[in-house]
């Protein structure tokens, strides 16, 4: 989010995207549902799959560097193969 809104501007926002999903036959980026748990606090936690599967998480340096090398290979730097 860029910055916070008020309870009617968030509604106001989910009901011009409902209406607009609608009309248009696509789902928009914001509608009602979207807003309705923009509201609401999140929160996970890793502990049963540490405990139960043996997770372990990895620091964010390797995740993102993980990510953007797959972004990187499959729409950035796409490898051509032979006979393609």
């Amino acid at each position: 989010p860029i910055r916070s809104t008020g309870p009617g501007a968030e509604y106001l926002a989910g009901v011009v995207g409902d209406l607009w999903g609608k009309l248009t036959g696509r789902e928009g980026d914001v509608n009602s549902a979207g807003t309705a748990m923009s509201g609401q606090f999140h929160w996970y936690d890793s502990s049963r799959a540490q405990r139960e599967l043996g997770y372990q998480m990895r620091s964010p340096e390797e995740t993102l560097d993980d990510a953007a090398k797959w972004i990187r290979e499959r729409f950035i730097l796409p490898s051509k193969k032979p006979n393609q």
